[in-house]
């Protein structure tokens, strides 16, 4: 048996809709392979997105970027976490070296863990990367302008640079900082799409659209939004007194199938809804993060591949986004992205597993 070791950032889903896939795919083609995954994440979503049995450890893999809210980052928060890791990385690292050292893997992949690459270094231990991002770069673009901030990046990129390579998902941002880069392609899930008239019992609805702003709290105020007949919403939580609206929780419908099945989706750009928006070709009405690194690269390529189109706040805390959700949903249909990504890096694994 070869075991992999899997660590997994939870900040949102994003980390987990890249990873998902290539593990299933792994699993299904090697089955002497013995899977460890390291996460925050509940063991419940875990196995909502990996088909085969693995081992959980919970156990944080990054510091990752402290947030407000899905949308907003708290810079101060982020910076002195960094710093004060920074000056502690020596007792950080050696109590990663010790818990890696315990399970005695053959390989350590992360996304996108630079603990565990440096970790996986002291011990020699192969290791990899892979995801749309990495936090050194992430914390630079923030934290530039404060006193040691490119002190803590270069230690952050010594740290990933301790892997053998880092896979960089499409659509991904620049790694100026990253040793051994090499672009793949898209990562994600298709879903299959069902009749929700039938399945949520709704033969008077017209359209549906799926709300959703990722895995971290995004308050809004649903009762302002004005009553558009035909038209029903599918959010995260019931709104009381509102029969256009639908708790997407209360139905056994998974995520993917219903997004797959949605007329649309209001969002916000994260590389795991917009990925699976293109795939699934449902179009995309999105809320910019104007300062999140990724977004340009993000948008530039849903562009290509669905109809999208931008709201601000004011428009979506009012639900003034009907006029904006017609244009999206009349648009010709475009051509959605070869999912590459994932045979791209299970053969980068597999290099790495003899």
């Amino acid at each position: 048996m070869k075991t992999v070791y899997c660590a997994i950032s939870f900040h949102g889903f994003g980390h987990l809709a890249q990873v998902a896939p290539v593990l299933n795919r792994l699993m299904s083609e090697r089955s002497d392979i013995e899977l460890i995954i390291q996460s925050e994440a509940p063991l419940s979503i875990l196995q909502t997105w990996l088909q085969r049995p693995f081992r959980h450890v919970i156990r944080q893999t990054d510091l990752g970027m402290p947030m407000f809210d899905a949308l907003k980052v708290n810079v101060q928060a982020t910076y002195d976490a960094y710093l004060n890791e920074h000056e502690m990385w020596a007792e950080t690292l050696a109590a990663e070296t010790a818990h890696l050292r315990e399970q005695k893997p053959d390989l350590v992949l992360t996304n996108i863990s630079y603990r565990l690459s440096a970790a996986a270094g002291e011990l020699g231990i192969p290791s990899m990367h892979f995801c749309s991002l990495n936090w050194a770069d992430i914390f630079l673009s923030y934290c530039h302008e404060r006193p040691r901030s490119r002190e803590i990046y270069e230690w952050l990129c010594a740290s990933y640079n301790q892997a053998l390579a880092f896979l960089r998902v499409t659509p991904g941002m620049p790694m100026t900082g990253m040793a051994h880069v090499k672009s793949i392609g898209p990562i994600s899930r298709s879903g299959r799409r069902c009749d929700l008239r039938e399945a949520l019992q709704r033969p008077d609805a017209d359209r549906f659209v799926l709300v959703s702003m990722g895995g971290m709290p995004y308050a809004i105020p649903f009762h302002d939004w004005p009553v558009t007949p035909g038209l029903v919403w599918l959010t995260g939580g019931a709104v009381n007194g509102r029969d256009d609206f639908i708790c997407y929780k209360d139905f056994p419908i998974p995520h993917i199938d219903l997004l797959a099945s949605c007329d649309a989706v209001v969002t916000k750009p994260g590389y795991g809804t917009l990925a699976e928006a293109a795939v699934n070709q449902t179009p995309v009405l999105y809320l910019p993060r104007r300062d999140w690194p990724e977004e340009p690269f993000q948008i530039e390529w849903l562009q290509q591949h669905v109809p999208c189109q931008e709201i601000d706040e004011k428009q979506l805390f009012n639900g003034a986004i009907v006029d904006e959700l017609n244009q999206i949903c009349a648009a010709p249909p475009m051509n959605p992205p070869a999912l590459k990504g994932i045979d791209e890096a299970v053969t980068e694994i597999l290099a790495l597993l003899p």
